[in-house]
């Protein structure tokens, strides 16, 4: 019984294998045909983008960014360390940042009614500069701005160390007082060219010397606007203005010739006006009065003795030049040249010029006493030049007196038989000065006073005429 039920089971298990291999035949036929098919296709693809798109593509996203940055931060650091600019060098862009700045100082002393200028007798020079590289903005519409100039105290930014508001700025401006002129005779602005101005014709009224202390800056801030850019404002060092009225009034000591005769000691605003009167402008005509007519000159001045040679004492200190004036009395055939402020340089005799060191002691006193004769007789000395026109006018003299030395120059001769000497041609000729021509134009002397051909049936006693020798004193 038992081997019948074994073998129907057999049969029956070998039966359900068959039936099993036959199915799983079938289901893998059609699992292929499905999995290959058109369809099958789509729906995989539609997978893997989806699948891609959600889970691999925002990593991959991120590696990729992280790779290129890198890259891209070490080819940076190499280009910059090939410039000789180190990692740790290398800062953020800053913005932009502008200030004025002054590129010239001011020239002291300021003086009231004077144009500030800069050193050297140049303009102030005001410029607009990047406040980053320091270098100048010469282009764009602020290399063109108006730049207004205006007067700071002068203790403004003594210890602020260069650090300054807009507020504080505006508040240390100076202004003037109630009922006064403004601190700056002419309107202070200046237009930038390629982004620099030149500061001209500004100057202090006399009002300023008023304010407290006398000390003022310069200042230079921008009147137009940017885009919303700020400028920071410019100033100059301080400096004190003083009161320029009282440089007219200055004494020179020494004076120069060409001063204003108020340059002197002593002579104020009365004995100025005196000597005008007197034709006495300057320092040279001061001294021309004191060797044509000294007494004049005292009673002009009315200074006291002290102060009458205190003041004599300066101008004959004046700083001479080569011009030197030179006196011949014909009558005694002789001469002498000195300078402005009376001192011998050397006497004439036969019309030939001999130096002081070539004199004997009898030459100079009577050197001393032809120096005394021609400041009585002043409209007869002659203005040269220097000792070489001296001897070119000498030389014109004898060709005067001999004419057959010069055949080329004939001599206009007079109704009584005299040449008139103010007739002869010496306007052409380059050794006569314009102020020797107006000479021999006015002096207008006959020929037999100018020279030594005198009859020999007239003699005449030198010593009779000679004055009593006196020490010329220019003082």
């Amino acid at each position: 019984m038992n081997g019948i039920i074994m073998s129907n089971s057999q049969e029956l298990g070998e039966s359900s294998n068959i039936i099993g291999s036959t199915q799983n035949s079938n289901i893998e036929d059609e699992l292929t045909t499905f999995f290959f098919s058109p369809t099958m296709k789509k729906m995989l693809e539609v997978m893997v983008i989806q699948t891609f798109n959600r889970c691999l593509m925002p990593t991959l996203e991120t590696s990729i960014r992280n790779v290129v940055k890198h890259e891209l931060e070490l080819v940076e650091k190499m280009f910059l360390f090939a410039k000789g600019n180190p990692e740790k060098d290398i800062q953020a862009p800053k913005s932009r940042s502008l200030k004025l700045k002054f590129l010239t100082k001011v020239s002291v002393p300021v003086l009231t009614g004077v144009e500030i200028k800069g050193e050297g007798g140049n303009s102030i020079e005001v410029a607009l500069v990047d406040d980053n590289t320091g270098a100048i903005v010469d282009s764009g519409p602020e290399a063109s701005a108006k730049v207004e100039i205006v007067v700071l105290r002068g203790e403004f930014g003594d210890d602020d160390g260069g650090n300054w508001t807009a507020e504080e700025f505006c508040s240390n401006v100076a202004r003037e007082r109630e009922g006064k002129k403004s601190l700056l005779a002419e309107t202070g602005h200046v237009r930038l060219n390629k982004g620099i101005g030149f500061i001209d014709k500004i100057r202090f009224t006399h009002s300023s010397i008023y304010m407290r202390r006398g000390m003022f800056r310069l200042g230079a801030r921008i009147v137009d606007s940017f885009n919303s850019i700020q400028v920071k404002e410019a100033r100059t060092e301080s400096f004190t203005v003083k009161d320029g009225r009282q440089l007219y009034k200055e004494k020179h000591d020494p004076p120069s010739l060409s001063d204003g005769v108020h340059r002197l000691k002593n002579i104020g605003r009365g004995s100025k006006y005196r000597l005008e009167v007197e034709n006495v402008n300057t320092v040279e005509d001061f001294l021309i009065m004191l060797l044509k007519d000294r007494e004049r000159l005292k009673c002009v001045l009315n200074l006291k003795p002290k102060m009458l040679e205190e003041t004599i004492s300066q101008a004959r200190r004046c700083i001479i030049n080569e011009q030197i004036y030179s006196y011949i009395d014909f009558q005694e055939k002789e001469g002498v040249v000195f300078n402005i402020v009376g001192d011998l340089q050397g006497l004439i005799l036969g019309l030939q010029y001999r130096p002081m060191h070539l004199l004997s002691e009898s030459d100079k006193a009577n050197a001393q006493r032809l120096l005394l004769s021609a400041c009585e007789h002043w409209n007869r000395v002659v203005p040269v030049d220097n000792e070489t026109s001296l001897v070119q006018y000498l030389s014109q003299i004898l060709l005067a007196k001999n004419p057959s030395n010069s055949p080329n120059r004939e001599l206009p001769s007079t109704s009584n038989g005299f040449e008139n000497f103010s007739n002869l041609e010496f306007s052409n000729s380059p050794i006569y000065s314009p102020s020797i021509q107006d000479w021999i134009d006015q002096c207008n002397y006959r020929l037999e006073d100018l020279v030594f051909g005198f009859d020999a049936h007239q003699p005449h006693d030198a010593s009779a005429s000679k004055p009593v020798s006196k020490k010329f004193d220019g003082s």
